[in-house]
Parts: C-alpha cells; sequence; structure tokens
C-alpha cells in the first residue's frame, strides 16, 4: 500500500499536516474542521456537504489523485474508501460509493444483506475499532478487500449473516436505559441503527475509545415509514437537531468542542470521557427533553 496517514487529535498539528501537503479527511474538531483543497469532510460547519466516500468517487472521474491523508478519531466505511479511491488502491464503483455514504448518513431501514449495502458489515466484521495511525492503516487493508468493485468473496458473504445475527443479539446487553424516547447504549461498534427502533435519540458511550456519539433519526427515516412510532431530531429539538445540544448543554461536562452534523454528532476530540461523565450526558439531554415537553 502506497499511503502516508498521519493521524492526530489536534487541530493545530492537524493544520500542519494540511500544510506539509496531506490532505484532511473528515478533520473534524467539534465547531472546528481542518478543511484541504478537496474539501473532504461533512461534519460541523461543513454538514451540508456530501459524503466523503462519494465525494472520492466523484473526484477520481475528474482526474484528482492523493495519497498522502490526516486523519482524527477512529476510521469508518465512509473516510476509509475516500482514501482507498482517491489513492487508486481501489477501482471505484458508484453503487458501493452510494451505498457507503446512504449507510454514513442515515443507516435505519436498510438491508444490510444485500449488495451493495453488504460491503459495510463486512468491513465491520472485520475491523477493531480503534484511535489511532495503526488502527487507520489496519482499516485500509481490510477496505482493500472489501471495498473493491470486484464481486466480494463468497467466505465473506457466507459468514455475514451470522455476524448480522450476533450483532443483533448483542444489542439487547449494550442497551442499559431507554428513558423519555432516549436510548443509553455502551459498545465500541457502530449499532445505531438498531438501537433507534428503541428510541428516537441514541447516546453511545463507547468505552474503548472513551467517547460519546449521539445519533438522531432523520426526516427520511420518519417519512418513509420505516419507524413510524418514533420522532425525527427536529421534532425533538427543532431546525437544528441535535446543534441544539452540542455548546451550552453538555459543555459544564464535557469542557468545549462537542459537534458535528444535525442528526449525528460527538464528544471532543481531545476529551477522555469516563463511564460516569457518560451517564452524566445522558441524564442531562433525558431532563433537557423532558423540560421541552412540559
Amino acid at each position: 500500500m502506497h499511503l502516508d496517514i498521519a493521524h492526530t487529535d489536534n487541530f493545530e498539528e492537524a493544520i500542519k499536516y494540511k500544510q506539509a501537503g496531506y490532505e484532511p479527511v473528515e478533520c473534524s474538531f467539534g465547531k472546528e474542521s481542518v478543511i484541504g483543497p478537496l474539501k473532504l469532510d461533512h461534519h460541523g460547519p461543513y454538514s451540508a456537504e456530501e459524503p466523503v466516500s462519494l465525494k472520492a468517487f466523484k473526484l477520481v472521474k475528474e482526474g484528482y489523485f492523493r495519497s498522502k491523508f490526516v486523519v482524527t478519531g477512529m476510521a469508518d466505511p465512509d473516510s476509509v474508501y475516500c482514501m482507498l479511491a482517491l489513492s487508486r488502491e481501489i477501482k471505484p464503483s458508484l453503487e458501493i460509493s452510494v451505498s457507503i455514504a446512504q449507510m454514513d448518513l442515515d443507516p435505519i431501514g436498510i438491508n444490510r444483506l444485500v449488495e451493495p449495502h453488504i460491503r459495510v458489515p463486512a468491513f465491520e466484521m472485520f475491523y477493531n475499532p480503534g484511535s489511532s495511525r495503526e488502527n487507520y492503516l489496519e482499516a485500509l487493508e481490510i477496505g482493500k478487500q472489501v471495498f473493491e468493485a470486484n464481486e466480494l468473496c463468497q467466505k465473506i458473504k457466507e459468514k455475514i449473516p451470522y455476524f448480522e445475527m450476533e450483532r443483533n443479539r448483542l444489542i439487547h446487553s449494550e442497551i442499559t436505559s431507554v428513558i423519555e424516547d432516549v436510548v443509553f447504549m455502551e459498545t465500541d461498534l457502530p449499532h445505531r441503527d438498531v438501537a433507534h427502533e428503541l428510541g428516537s435519540l441514541v447516546v453511545q458511550y463507547k468505552p474503548g475509545l472513551k467517547i460519546i456519539t449521539f445519533s438522531g433519526l432523520s426526516r427520511k427515516a420518519i417519512e418513509e415509514n420505516r419507524l413510524p412510532h418514533k420522532k425525527s431530531i427536529y421534532d425533538l429539538f427543532g431546525k437544528l437537531g441535535l446543534k441544539k445540544i452540542y455548546n451550552g448543554l453538555l459543555e459544564p461536562i464535557l469542557g468545549s468542542g462537542s459537534g458535528g452534523r444535525e442528526e449525528i454528532g460527538g464528544s471532543p476530540r481531545h476529551k477522555k470521557v469516563t463511564r460516569e461523565e457518560a451517564i452524566q450526558v445522558y441524564e442531562k439531554i433525558v431532563e433537557y427533553k423532558r423540560s421541552l415537553n412540559e
């Protein structure tokens, strides 16, 4: 693999890497993002941008190439596909890039056992979540196996239904509370799509990574009647969605830097969140939501 990857959890350091010629990929730090010439982010102030997997496909078709990237946080299919496509490590596929983008934005109700959506659980089956340069390199090697435009390996396909069965079984042990339509769960795994069956807002504590992620249902999930008994994040908090809670509500517990998009976000990049702090955040959000209903 001919990729040069730099990983940092520091905003200023990410800027230095960008100035040294590294293309930032999803280098979002709460309310701020480090953006390079290709504008590869869709968080915080750039939430209106499309997922980087789909953008990378379009950029490759226009002749763009990159082999040096700076990243932050944990690898995911969106960022991994983006870097593999732009570096020509895989042959880009419109169908796969659209699927990854769709599942990154709004995974609710998607059949993960059919092509091209099966590529994401294939990645998750092999990927061990982490936050380091080495972890990203491992994720890129996995991505080369599962995101290549050729047909997915039959042995991998045969394992995924069993992986999905186990994934769904684990949900019940990972969810520890559901109050005011808000779910609290503890796992490093990407299980928010299933957890939303129990709540319109999912607060997920990832103990291995020591971070919190927030996920709210989109209007699309409601409008398409996939979860008609739930409410969108905009029905809960207004047109700003989760942006309504990132700052003042969470700062007393987590400090500044929480952020993301209207429908999904997380705790500050530099902050190592304890379980006790995560529970405080959950209780604060439940209290706030309850106050809106009074």
